[in-house]
């Protein structure tokens, strides 16, 4: 079933924004936005997973090879190769004490 409301149209910082009323609230952050040049029709959806997936990977493309080189560093797992040591606490606690 379609609704139709009218609202708000209003600006925010330096784009429009339309206020959307609650009962049609998005369940997601991201949208999809298209705009028919011909009829001036505007239409906002949810984005799917495939279209996430493919927008992150056309961003990842077009990164500059400054920005690339600083995604990956800021993913760079680190890894402890030291040896855990135990609490002194710990050790005089289980001492003595039998399975």
């Amino acid at each position: 079933m379609s609704a139709r409301v009218v609202t708000k149209v209003f600006m925010n910082g330096g784009s429009q924004a339309v206020r959307i009323p609650a009962e049609m609230r998005f369940d997601t952050d991201e949208v999809v936005v298209s705009f028919d040049r011909e009829t001036r029709a505007v239409t906002i959806r949810p984005i799917s997973a495939d279209e996430r997936k493919a927008a992150f990977i056309q961003s990842m493309r077009s990164a500059s090879s400054a920005e690339r080189a600083e995604l990956e560093k800021s993913f760079e797992i680190k890894k402890d190769y030291s040896v855990p040591q135990i609490d002194v606490k710990v050790s005089e606690f289980f001492l003595g004490q039998e399975n």
